[in-house]
């Protein structure tokens, strides 16, 4: 049978081989209750050669003193990983606009920017808190070409700030349609929350006032990592 000693030298010699080839911070286990974080460096001679962390020099340990060697990959650390939450379909997104927004201003493809009107909730907890960032698209734009001529503008929202990122959303469109013969109508699911439809006209174009809250509504779920 292979002497404890020589079993013991021989595994550590083995450790070293397979250390050597992965970078790795190593925890050194000793018999008198001492356990040290650093790098090991050798097995020679009965001896293992080992560098603490914080001290420059290498320090050498009998192996009859060795419990043991863990050691972890480079790189690797404790990751916590972070809780998704869905936030279901349906869900209002209210905002408030940061500018005007309209038909004679604005053009297909133009992004606008709000600020989130109220906390975005999902069974008690907040996802998103209100006064958070939102990024919108208008997605259609008639203009009238003359007098009595339609006007038309729909917008929908495209993403919220959450943690520092954009999250994409996808939500109903708001869409207004100015006849040009003084009526007003909506389209869409999102709603106008603080102004009439009237306050909203521009002659034959339509115009939100920026400080406008609009009520949107998620048509698809919307992840979020806390």
């Amino acid at each position: 049978m292979m002497p404890r000693r020589l079993l013991m030298v021989m595994t550590l010699i083995c450790l070293t081989a397979v250390i050597s080839a992965h970078a790795a911070t190593h925890q050194l286990k000793l018999k008198d209750g001492r356990v040290l974080q650093g790098e090991l460096d050798r097995v020679a001679d009965g001896m293992v050669w080992f560098r603490v962390v914080g001290q420059a020099d290498l320090t050498s340990f009998a192996v009859d003193l060795v419990i043991s060697i863990h050691f972890a990959p480079a790189g690797a650390v404790s990751v916590q990983k972070k809780e998704a939450i869905r936030v279901p379909v349906g869900t209002d997104v209210r905002i408030t606009l940061n500018a005007e927004i309209g038909s004679k201003r604005n053009s297909a493809g133009d992004k606008f920017f709000a600020l989130l009107d109220r906390d975005l909730v999902v069974n008690n907890v907040v996802v998103v808190k209100k006064g958070k960032r939102v990024q919108g698209r208008v997605r259609k734009v008639v203009r009238p070409k003359r007098s009595n001529d339609k006007s038309i503008i729909e917008i929908v929202l495209i993403n919220i700030q959450v943690a520092g990122q954009q999250v994409p959303i996808i939500t109903d469109h708001l869409g207004i349609l100015n006849d040009g013969k003084g009526n007003i109508t909506p389209s869409g699911a999102a709603q106008i929350v603080d102004a009439t439809l009237l306050q909203i006209m521009d002659q034959n174009h339509v115009r939100i006032p920026a400080g406008t809250t609009l009520k949107f509504h998620l048509t698809q779920v919307m992840n979020v990592k806390l």
